[in-house]
């Protein structure tokens, strides 16, 4: 007996895990003809599939043109991390008193996957999504957790499109320990502080790889409304490791650095104040 024909649905997971994962590149002519013959679809559960796509920001089409991948901009990554820094910090330090055993045992699960896979780039990345979606979870909102679902997705094509990698990862996974001791421990906000410090290394990672001059305005002027401090000077130079700090720093936030950001206990608005006066002269 053949196998059904597939769905609208089918047609549409396929093409989304095709995007998100970049097997079809920014820019790619998503035909229909060729589609049809790949996914064994026809043409109307295809076009379907294709209005869904441009609905998520994924797929572009212009008359008489047809439908193509969507462009991966960095203005566009840089504005999603804006997004996930006002976002999901302060819901993982609301959340935190409804923190569960279960769910902190699954977050440790998934930091075994990542040092498991650490030397395995794809791999890697795969894992330390996992990890984030599972502390997405917590959130308790079904409207909050569609839209920092499909955030996720779109860093992901992002970070497939640029070939973006922590320099080491052993720097995230340490992270993301110290966010769930934290979370264990029942601070949330060292939790949440620890996980802003993650999210600006990483969009400085992305970012500034592609584009070393960017100044990245969008991300730290979301990141300065959330009480954090930047050492970029009063031009808004970027020099790396960028120093980062908090108007009000958790107790016992620890030292943390990496290729792209460092903080420490005796780091200080004064200090970054005059470290933006050296680097004006």
């Amino acid at each position: 007996m053949p196998s059904p024909a597939p769905t609208a649905d089918d047609v549409y997971t396929r093409l989304h895990d095709l995007i998100i994962e970049g097997v079809y590149q920014p820019g790619d002519r998503l035909a229909h003809p060729r589609l049809m013959r790949e996914l064994g679809c026809g043409r109307t559960p295809l076009r379907e599939a294709l209005s869904r796509l441009q609905g998520d920001g994924l797929a572009v089409a212009t008359p008489n043109a047809g439908a193509r991948v969507a462009p991966a901009r960095l203005d566009s990554a840089e504005g999603m991390h804006a997004l996930r820094i006002l976002v999901e910090p302060p819901l993982l330090q609301a959340r935190t008193p409804a923190m569960t055993a279960a769910r902190l045992r699954e977050l440790r699960g998934h930091l075994a996957d990542m040092e498991a896979a650490a030397h395995e780039p794809n791999a890697f990345q795969r894992a330390h999504r996992s990890f984030h979606l599972a502390q997405r979870a917590t959130f308790a909102s079904p409207f909050v957790d569609d839209i920092v679902r499909k955030t996720y997705r779109h860093i992901h094509r992002h970070h497939q499109h640029y070939r973006s990698r922590p320099d080491d990862p052993a720097e995230w996974i340490e992270l993301d320990r110290r966010t769930v001791d934290a979370l264990e421990a029942g601070d949330g906000l060292r939790a949440r502080q620890i996980l802003e410090f993650h999210l600006i290394e990483a969009a400085l990672s992305l970012v500034l790889r592609e584009d070393p001059e960017n100044r990245l305005a969008t991300l730290l002027g979301a990141g300065r409304a959330n009480g954090m401090l930047f050492g970029t000077g009063a031009h808004e130079r970027i020099s790396l490791p960028l120093a980062m700090w908090w108007v009000t720093p958790a107790p016992g936030l620890p030292a943390m650095a990496t290729t792209m950001l460092h903080t420490e206990p005796r780091l200080r608005l004064s200090t970054l104040v005059n470290a933006d006066q050296e680097d004006d002269r």
